[in-house]
């Protein structure tokens, strides 16, 4: 099974000590092949240099550890090239941030270019992972093939890092597609009985821990960049059962622990204005580009939003909401 060659993607966008405690989770997986590509999504803090004092550290020499960690740094113009095999640890600068999708796509390409990936693992830096949650996904996936099952993205059993009995999805989410609006991830907030040790069929994958066949990736393409942030793994899971009958599968046996909301500095509790600026625009863009016919239902709930800012005394959130409808290709600005 360690032959399947897998490369596992983490985007860090500001918060440094977070993807550093997720590679070094990755760091102690019980599978073989895999390289962990980093991508730097164009930080405004000193994240980049954070990263690279740690990697330089950990390929230190000294007569108390033989713990050398090979690693390379590449700028986003230069990852169409042929890594050597024993780096285990690839570091790619973007030049700019165009979001969570072109941040993965850069690592993607990347990846795809090398020849040898047969998987894609993209995970959110904001978590950790349980040792044998690699090999899981690899085995649900042979599973998934051996029983004539075309399936592009396999999601993992989710936990709440600070709540680590109680899931945060259980692969995936359900949506509510006439208002493109969130139901609730599979199994959330419950606490892991084993009762989501069961194959599920979600919307969509949940986009902090996606398994990817490259298969899927060479038929589908890479993820939608219009989205910046949010929708663009429902997108992806749509687009391919639209143009290749591609499905989506659950591993409830690669556990993974999430903090959420760290980047975009939201929560479930706290919302913050990027996040419902961008959740509120793409589900118009979503719905345009795949069921143009529930756009007046996507528009009396964002209106209905609108009238409760204006009635809580967010006038500037208002003014975001007021964007979207009438620009709905603008991002987001404070």
């Amino acid at each position: 099974m360690n032959s399947q060659y897998v490369y596992i993607i983490v985007l860090n966008y500001k918060t440094w000590e977070d993807t550093l405690e997720c590679i070094e989770s990755l760091l102690n997986l019980n599978y073989c092949n895999y390289r962990i590509i980093v991508v730097e999504n164009c930080s405004p803090n000193k994240s980049y240099d954070e990263i690279i004092k740690w990697a330089k550290n950990k390929n230190s020499f000294t007569k108390e550890s033989l713990n050398i960690l090979p690693y390379i740094e590449l700028e986003e113009d230069k990852i169409l090239t042929n890594i050597g095999n024993n780096l285990k640890l690839i570091f790619i600068k973007t030049k700019s941030n165009g979001g969570y999708s072109a941040g993965n796509n850069v690592g993607i390409r990347l990846a795809m270019f090398q020849g040898n990936a047969e998987y894609i693992w993209i995970l959110n830096n904001d978590l950790i992972v349980e040792p044998d949650s690699l090999k899981n996904l690899v085995t649900k996936s042979l599973f998934y093939k051996e029983n004539n099952k075309k399936i592009g993205i396999i999601g993992s059993k989710v936990m709440d890092y600070y709540k680590p009995t109680f899931i945060q999805s259980a692969g995936g989410y359900s949506l509510n597609l006439i208002t493109a609006s969130l139901i609730k991830p599979l199994g959330g907030s419950e606490k892991d009985l084993g009762q989501w040790n069961i194959e599920v069929n979600p919307d969509y994958i949940a986009g902090c821990s996606m398994f990817i066949n490259t298969e899927f990736i060479k038929r589908v393409g890479l993820m939608e960049e219009k989205y910046f942030l949010y929708f663009e793994e429902l997108d992806w899971a749509i687009r391919g059962k639209k143009e290749g009958g591609w499905q989506l599968g659950y591993a409830w046996d690669a556990i993974v622990y999430h903090k959420e909301g760290k980047s975009t500095n939201s929560s479930k509790k706290n919302i913050s204005p990027l996040t419902e600026f961008y959740y509120q625009r793409n589900k118009i863009l979503f719905t345009k580009k795949y069921f143009r016919w529930n756009l007046p239902f996507v528009y009396a709930t964002l209106i209905f939003l609108m009238i409760s800012k204006i009635s809580k005394g967010q006038f500037s959130r208002f003014l975001n909401l007021l964007k979207v409808i009438f620009r709905p290709y603008s991002n987001f600005q404070l």
